[in-house]
């Protein structure tokens, strides 16, 4: 488009690209003395440089039959009360008080993923509880000759600030753009161990940027589900709420971020020692499922039951 086109465009009250591109090409050629045909093909050239490509939904709905998928948690009496299990492209929050269960579930969890469907897990660390002896004793004997290739299917990741955390998705991000690396191109899950540790240090008192690095850490975490098809799993710890209800830690703005909020507690009776595994789970949030739904599981050397 040259100083001459663009001035006899201005001339016709031709301010932006949207005008030109509403613009009666016949009338502007009569206007502007510049033919037809020229305007023609320079709308083409520029409908090609800056419009979007449309879509079908057809197209859009086998793309996600494609790349979706139903993660087990490796409890079948979890993945029927969860409607499946974990789905790709959500993100699915477990909260509770310490020592309830969480870790346990996330090592259930990554188990059960990169064993049954063979797919790779990314498991991010940030309270020093990961353990690979765990993810040994969770495997049965039988799979003891495919220890070592499940094994290869998981990466952990210790991560001990929110900067560092930003740094290792970012290059998640980078290596599933790319698709060089083959552990990411068979990446499905995403595991949180647990994201009260590094955002709780930057919220209240004198930090007033520590609410805006917990939304930018909540959208790339939910960009990295949505538009990679990876289910997210991350932990959270409980805060006393309004009424002495307990609720999920690190304010008002995260209640909104997970797709799913699962509630993890003990068993109320202590009487019994064989009960003393046994844990309580409430769907607190869900974009599938009512909410409020209890179901129970046990914690075993084996996983979860």
């Amino acid at each position: 488009m040259t100083p001459s086109i663009v001035h006899a465009l201005s001339s016709a009250n031709i301010r932006n690209l949207t005008d030109f591109i509403a613009a009666d090409l016949e009338n502007l050629a009569l206007v502007t003395g510049i033919s037809y045909k020229e305007l023609l093909a320079l709308q083409q050239v520029v409908l090609a440089e800056y419009s979007a490509f449309p879509t079908s939904a057809a197209d859009l709905y086998g793309r996600v039959v494609r790349s979706a998928a139903i993660l087990s948690t490796g409890s079948p009496r979890l993945d029927q009360w969860l409607d499946g299990g974990l789905y790709t492209g959500e993100m699915t929050e477990l909260v509770g008080h310490s020592a309830v269960g969480k870790t346990q579930f996330c090592h259930s969890t990554t188990v059960a993923v990169a064993k049954q469907t063979k797919l790779n897990v990314l498991y991010i660390d940030t309270s020093a509880s990961f353990s690979v002896d765990r993810l040994l004793a969770i495997l049965e004997p039988d799979d003891e000759p495919e220890a070592d290739s499940i094994l290869r299917r998981i990466k952990c990741c210790k991560v001990f600030s929110i900067f560092q955390m930003f740094d290792v998705l970012e290059e998640t991000r980078q290596h599933l753009i790319n698709q060089t690396d083959s552990f990411y191109c068979g990446l499905r899950l995403i595991v949180c161990d647990s994201v009260s540790g590094l955002v709780s240090p930057l919220l209240g008192g004198q930090q007033s940027q520590g609410h805006c690095v917990m939304v930018h850490f909540a959208q790339k975490l939910k960009i990295l589900a949505h538009e990679y098809f990876l289910s997210v799993l991350v932990t959270n710890s409980l805060v006393g709420g309004d009424h002495g209800v307990p609720t999920a830690s690190l304010g008002a703005t995260w209640q909104f971020v997970p797709h799913n909020r699962i509630l993890l507690r003990r068993e109320n009776s202590s009487s019994h020692e064989s009960r003393e595994n046994i844990r309580h789970a409430t769907i607190l949030k869900s974009c599938r499922q009512a909410t409020g739904p209890h179901n129970s599981f046990t914690i075993t050397d084996k996983g979860l039951l």
